[in-house]
């Protein structure tokens, strides 16, 4: 495959070890001449070609705990800030385009994961499977010395197990460094997520935030400001016209102001005192 690995964020850090070795950033993998067969013995009993990819040569991707969030409250965790993670960007000596592929893996503890393959199915004629859709269960139990039957049916769908999702629309171009900038300065990313309206207009996205939200910068140090807008947004949200999306980027005195100030205030022009 092309994909570089970037980083597994995970709420089971002890698999950490397998995640990075097997990466294809340090290990070579292998892929069959027909693509229905991913593994060596079955490619070459098919008489098909087995080939080898050679590693990527870059460092084994990062993994680390993912941080708390609610479930379904829009990835925001504890304190009310964004899940996120700080990525540098690689440095190259020409500019090249960038697909980021992000994969969101959903795992649940009814069966075992590791050790649960398609042997095991809902119509039972290899191996009964551990969960079924909308099993009638039996919670009862003893109530003194009477046994009691309570049943209910559980709304399961076994799609929504052991799923993942994934994203790849994200692409944009990565830049060499620009002449000028110091050895010891760094560029900072500074994006937006979310869209225009208000919370009720703009779910399950949100209304419009810095991403990061704070940002601390050195005086050798650039921000790169890079976001986009959305031509889709719908009459009336965030009191704008419809299919258009247009910002602004202005200077205010603290974070609880509303009004902002002129450019040739002194506010927007000392460092360390400019939001």
């Amino acid at each position: 495959t092309a994909w570089r690995d970037i980083a597994v964020l995970t709420s089971n850090t002890t698999q950490c070890g397998l995640y990075q070795s097997e990466s294809q950033n340090v290990m070579a993998k292998g892929y069959c001449s027909d693509a229905q067969y991913n593994s060596e013995t079955t490619c070459t009993e098919a008489t098909e070609t087995w080939h080898m990819s050679p590693a990527h040569g870059i460092a084994a991707p990062d993994c680390l705990e993912l941080e708390w969030s609610r479930d379904n409250h829009l990835g925001n965790t504890i304190g009310g800030e964004t899940l996120a993670y700080m990525w540098t960007l690689p440095a190259l000596p020409t500019e090249q385009k960038c697909v980021l592929r992000m994969r969101y893996n959903i795992s649940t503890d009814d069966y075992d994961g590791w050790n649960t393959y398609n042997e095991y199915d809902e119509d039972g004629d290899l191996l009964p499977s551990p969960i079924t859709d909308n099993p009638n269960v039996n919670f009862g139990g003893m109530v003194g010395n009477d046994m009691r039957t309570i049943n209910v049916q559980l709304a399961l769908n076994t799609d929504q197990f052991g799923r993942t999702f994934q994203d790849r629309s994200h692409t944009f171009n990565i830049k060499p460094m620009p002449a000028g900038i110091p050895a010891g300065g760094q560029v900072y990313n500074l994006n937006v997520r979310g869209r225009r309206g208000n919370i009720v207009e703009t779910y399950p996205s949100v209304e419009y935030d810095f991403m990061p939200r704070h940002l601390t910068i050195g005086s050798e140090d650039y921000v790169h400001i890079a976001w986009t807008g959305s031509l889709s947004t719908p009459a009336g949200a965030g009191q704008g016209a419809q299919n258009t999306d247009k910002s602004n980027v202005v200077c205010i005195a603290n974070a609880g102001s509303s009004v902002p100030l002129k450019f040739d205030d002194p506010a927007c022009t000392q460092i360390g005192r400019a939001h």
